[in-house]
């Protein structure tokens, strides 16, 4: 049953109101959320991107198990280097799966805002250990730690985006 009748015009109405422009937030989660599935990507295919496996991975876990495991490229090292590669690899895959979806949900939706948060707080947590083990390492060979904070903001400014604009009547849009 049609809201507007059953004539053409309110059929025609009503498929007009089903084309609308994507909101802001729906643009941030969206970019982000290829941005993850991306690093992803990377972080598993290393042929993808530089291989991070030899000047990031190994350089971290000979630092963090150097006194445990001795001199030289261990067994030890070698595996929770991988491991932790893979591990990241699959949280930014999860992080970019839940972001495209929260892209796809209906604006203002409770679905939209759980995959949103879940998405950008697992995030937030992944670079803040990421900034937190650089600036304890202070290797000049790794990426710098002070690239991080940028990144928090961003992604700080973009959970603030969705919580107080997504849905909302009156909201930023992308639409002019």
């Amino acid at each position: 049953m049609f809201v507007h009748g059953d004539s053409a015009a309110g059929i025609q109405q009503m498929k007009m109101r089903k084309l609308t422009a994507p909101t802001l937030p729906g643009v941030l989660l969206g970019g982000l959320g290829v941005f993850h599935v991306a690093a992803a990507v990377g972080s598993v295919v290393p042929s993808f991107v530089h291989d991070r496996y030899p000047k990031q991975f190994m350089p971290v876990w000979e630092f963090f198990l150097g006194p445990v495991a001795g001199e030289g490229e261990s067994m030890l090292v070698t595996f929770m280097a991988r491991l932790s590669q893979g591990v990241i690899g699959l949280s930014e895959l999860a992080i970019g799966a839940a972001l495209l979806a929260a892209a796809a949900a209906k604006p203002g939706s409770p679905r939209r805002r759980s995959l949103a948060s879940f998405g950008l707080a697992f995030s937030i947590g992944l670079f803040s250990a990421f900034m937190i083990t650089m600036f304890i390492m202070h290797d000049p060979d790794l990426p710098r730690w002070n690239q991080y904070p940028a990144m928090l903001a961003m992604l700080g400014a973009a959970w603030m985006v969705v919580a107080l604009t997504d849905g909302k009547p009156g909201a930023v849009s992308t639409s002019s």
